[in-house]
């Protein structure tokens, strides 16, 4: 999990850099963001629950994609070929039905990779899902 979590970058998402053990603690580090959780920040009053569950949607857009035939969750890094940039997301929708497209991003994947549409991209499986959802965003070429 923790190497899946690594190859997650998307300015919403805290970075995840290592697992680590220290006799029989085990612990993960990973970037540091100044100020409080969302759990503190909600609760302290300081976000109304629209700005809450915005936050949320902007987490979310950045982790999702369309395929037309990997199973709904399966984790799957992309990778932009001409600028290197990759994202890590789960696969949630069907799609794309364009001719010559391959995957479908949500337009905060889109652009973690450099892209504002289409891109050539490699796509790399890292684990093969089950689950069921549905949404999508900007198409991006195979």
């Amino acid at each position: 999990e923790v190497r899946l979590a690594r190859r997650i970058t998307h300015p919403n998402v805290v970075r995840v850099y290592d697992l680590g053990a220290d006799g029989d603690v085990r612990f993960i580090t990973m970037e540091y963001v100044d100020g409080g959780s969302l759990r503190e920040v909600a609760g302290a009053a300081r976000l109304a629950h629209d700005e809450v569950v915005e936050i949320g949607r902007q987490v979310c857009a950045g982790l999702t994609a369309a395929h037309r035939t990997l199973p709904f969750g399966t984790m799957v890094e992309v990778t932009n070929t001409r600028t290197g940039s990759s994202v890590v997301v789960r696969i949630n929708d069907r799609g794309p039905y364009i001719r010559g497209r391959v995957i479908d991003l949500t337009p905060a994947g889109a652009r973690a990779i450099g892209s504002s549409g289409l891109a050539p991209v490699r796509l790399t499986v890292l684990s093969v899902g089950t689950r069921r959802a549905s949404r999508s965003g900007s198409s991006v070429e195979g």
